[in-house]
C-alpha cells in the first residue's frame, strides 16, 4: 500500500516550492558536473546499511536531479508503506501538515548553503539531523529522527543527491523539529546551524505563503532567546508601543496555533517552539 496522493493544497504548494528550487539549483543549461562517488561504494554502503539496519530504521534516496526516491528499504516494516513505487509525493503526504513548510524551507536552505559557501562536501558527511512526525499507515504519527547527508556530488561542489537515513522513536506527542548538523568530524556545528537559522529566517520573511510578519518573527525571535524580556523592552529593542508589541505577541501565539496545530497557552512558548522548528 502507497499513500493515497490527494488533491492537497498544502502539499501541492510544498512540492511546487521544493521543485523550483531544484530548478533553481540545477538548471538546464547548466552542466551537472562529473559525479565524484563511485556506484561500486554506493553499493557496499547501501549492502552494509541493508545488512545491519537496526530495529525501526529505513532509508531512501533522493536524487536532486530529477526528483525521484529510490533504493527504499524498510519503509514497510515500519511504517507500514510498500518500498516499491514510493516517490517524493507520497512522503510529502505522510509528512505531518503543520510541519511541511518548515521541512522544505530547511532542505531548500540546506542545498543553497552548501552551493554558496565553502562548507567540505563528501559521501555521507555533514549530516542534518532533525525529528519529523511521519504518519503510519494506520493514521497514527510517529516521531523519527531523521539524518540527511550526500549521497552523490559532483567536481563543482553541487549535490546530486541525499540519503535520507530515519530512526522511529515513539508516538509523535507535538515534538518541535530541533534541527542540528553533524560535521564532517562527526562533531555538531554551530557554526552550521547558525547560518541554516539565518537562512530559514530570510526565507520565512519573504516568502509570501508563511504564516508571520517580519515584525511578527523579529519579535519572536527576541523572545525565543530571552525568555525573560517583558514588553517595555521588546518595545524599546523595536522601537514600538507596548500595545503594538502586546498585538503582535497575541499574533504569534494565534498564528502559531493555527500553523502548527498546538494550543499554545502563551506566546513564550509559542516563540520557544518557532525556534525549535529551525525558523528563528
Amino acid at each position: 500500500m502507497l499513500p493515497p496522493l490527494t488533491n492537497d493544497e498544502l502539499v501541492n504548494r510544498e512540492l511546487t516550492f521544493f521543485k523550483s528550487t531544484l530548478t533553481t539549483t540545477f538548471p538546464a543549461h547548466e552542466p551537472p558536473g562529473v559525479p565524484c562517488v563511485s556506484a561500486e561504494e554506493q553499493a557496499l554502503e547501501l549492502r552494509l546499511l541493508t545488512d545491519t539496519l537496526p530495529k525501526g530504521n529505513f532509508f531512501f534516496v533522493v536524487d536532486y536531479q530529477t526528483g525521484q526516491i529510490s533504493h527504499t528499504h524498510g519503509l514497510r516494516q515500519w511504517l507500514g508503506w510498500d518500498d516499491a513505487g514510493f516517490q517524493l509525493a507520497h512522503y510529502f503526504h505522510i509528512i505531518l501538515p503543520s510541519h511541511l513548510p518548515s521541512l522544505t524551507i530547511m532542505a531548500a536552505n540546506a542545498l543553497r548553503i552548501v552551493q554558496a559557501s565553502n562548507i567540505p562536501v563528501g559521501f555521507m558527511s555533514n549530516k542534518l539531523v532533525v525529528q519529523i512526525p511521519l504518519q503510519h499507515a494506520d493514521g497514527t504519527y510517529w516521531l523519527c529522527k531523521r539524518t540527511v547527508s550526500p549521497w552523490q556530488y559532483a567536481s563543482n561542489r553541487r549535490v546530486l543527491s541525499l540519503i535520507n537515513e530515519y530512526t522511529l522513536v515513539k508516538p509523535y506527542e507535538g515534538e518541535p523539529l530541533s534541527p542540528h548538523v553533524i560535521a564532517a568530524n562527526g562533531l555538531r556545528s554551530e557554526a552550521l546551524e547558525t547560518l541554516l537559522r539565518t537562512y530559514n529566517f530570510d526565507s520565512v520573511q519573504t516568502a509570501q505563503t508563511r504564516p508571520f510578519t517580519i515584525a511578527e518573527l523579529r519579535i519572536a525571535r527576541k523572545l525565543a532567546y530571552n525568555p525573560g524580556v517583558s514588553v517595555r523592552e521588546l518595545g524599546e529593542a523595536f522601537k514600538s508601543s507596548a500595545r503594538t508589541v502586546e498585538t503582535h505577541l497575541r499574533h504569534i501565539r494565534i498564528k502559531a496555533a493555527e500553523h502548527f496545530m498546538i494550543p499554545f497557552a502563551t506566546s513564550h512558548e509559542a516563540a520557544r517552539y518557532i525556534r525549535g522548528q529551525g525558523l528563528v
